[in-house]
């Protein structure tokens, strides 16, 4: 990013970061019910946006910890993998405890596991 200023910079980082922190989420919603559908009544019964709020707050989730861990400031060297890595591992972790103990709505845990490897890839090649 090429800004003046240092807190533009680092908002544009962060919503960058979400904004592909949600598209991942939206991904794996897309891999875990429309890839190897036998039964297309199947497929018809999902659906998708159930999965955009839970989507948007794992995004939100992901940007607060990725600053709990170091990556917004410039002025501590850090290793931007292991820091992307736990903190998409956590919001992973809290998404699946969270869906765990609330019974309003089944989601697919499969949907939150799949969004791990591809936002942290995403996240990684992203920057």
């Amino acid at each position: 990013m090429y800004s003046k200023n240092v807190l533009i910079e680092k908002l544009q980082l962060a919503i960058w970061d979400a904004c592909l922190a949600f598209a991942c989420g939206v991904g794996a919603t897309f891999l875990r019910h429309f890839v190897r559908v036998r039964d297309v009544s199947s497929a018809a019964q999902v659906v998708t946006h159930q999965y955009l709020g839970p989507s948007a707050l794992l995004a939100v989730l992901v940007v607060i910890l990725l600053r709990g861990n170091g990556l917004y400031s410039f002025a501590i060297p850090i290793q931007p993998f292991r820091s992307i890595l736990r903190s998409v591992t956590t919001a992973t972790i809290i998404a699946l405890a969270a869906t765990f103990f609330y019974r309003g709505l089944s989601y697919s845990r499969g949907t939150v596991l799949a969004f791990l490897p591809l936002c942290v890839f995403a996240l990684w090649f992203g920057r």
